[in-house]
């Protein structure tokens, strides 16, 4: 009965561990952080002049979706929700007041692009460099 015992107790141990580590992976990871505002531009060639602005992301209660929080530090602050369009590759940022504003972008583990039509027509890009992880 011991030795019977012992095999269940070993075999029980042998299928319930296991090196690799169940984790839940962020689906917003990469974004999650501290930007800050490098250039910004008009029609993709005029520079315009920026104050110092810092963009913050964080994540909501469901680290599986494309969605979070975040908060603009600027002249024009604001802070509400995104969520990632990735089928279009855009990012919706909807601020508490309920105003929503979409941008195209690209993002790699340093910079991000942010870009925009105004509504007189012109397209202003934003380049954001990671500060804080």
């Amino acid at each position: 009965m011991k030795k019977l015992l012992s095999i269940l107790v070993t075999t029980a141990m042998v299928f319930s561990c296991s090196s690799y580590e169940d984790r839940n992976f962020s689906a917003i990871e990469q974004l999650v952080g501290e930007w800050t505002l490098q250039n910004r531009s008009i029609n993709n060639n005029l520079p315009l002049a920026t104050e110092t602005e810092s963009l913050f992301f964080s994540e909501d209660n469901k680290i599986n979706d494309y969605k979070g929080n975040y908060e603009l530090v600027s002249d024009g602050a604001s802070s509400g929700v995104f969520n990632i369009d990735t089928e279009y590759a855009n990012l919706v940022f909807t601020t508490n007041s309920e105003t929503t504003t979409t941008y195209r972008f690209y993002l790699n583990n340093i910079s991000m692009v942010l870009t925009r039509t105004d509504e007189n027509g012109d397209v202003i890009s934003d380049t954001w460099v990671k500060t804080l992880n």
